[in-house]
């Protein structure tokens, strides 16, 4: 120690604290400061935590997203592959139509054809009954003769 110095003096240099109570208020402040960093950290860990965890949810809703756009997007496939297999039942039932009406016009041409033979065969018939009851003159002399008979 320096000659002549008292307690009292160093209290005075010291800004009028004792070395005890400087230690503890420095103690004190250190700390505080160490309290309130490790706030901070356990504070900003569990933001990083919470934020991971966020942003781990919203990867997992992200993918259950896309798992129901892939269901969807299968879904408007198959309404897709049902769609064009109902758009060719309707063009073969189409074409059946088409080819029945076709075959049907053939067979009313067909019959039309053999009601107009038919009624032609009828003439012909009533034609030949006439001639065969109509009792023939010769005109040489002007006579009837026998009927024709069947042969």
């Amino acid at each position: 120690m320096k000659e002549g110095y008292v307690v009292g003096e160093e209290s005075r240099n010291s800004g009028g604290c004792s070395p005890l109570l400087k230690g503890i208020i420095i103690g004190g402040v250190t700390a505080s400061v160490v309290v309130g960093l490790a706030f901070f950290l356990v504070t900003l860990t569990k933001a990083e935590y919470s934020t991971e965890k966020d942003v781990s949810c919203i990867r997992d809703e992200m993918k259950e997203m896309c798992c129901r756009i892939s269901a969807l997007e299968k879904i408007a496939k198959d309404w897709e592959c049902e769609c064009e297999k109902m758009k060719q039942k309707l063009a073969e039932a189409e074409q059946e139509d088409c080819d029945k009406a076709e075959e049907q016009q053939q067979e009313l041409e067909a019959t039309a054809a053999a009601a107009s033979e038919a009624a032609e065969t009828v003439a012909r018939a009533k034609r030949a009954a006439l001639t065969l009851e109509t009792p023939r003159t010769y005109p040489a002399d002007n006579r009837q003769t026998e009927r024709v008979k069947d042969k």
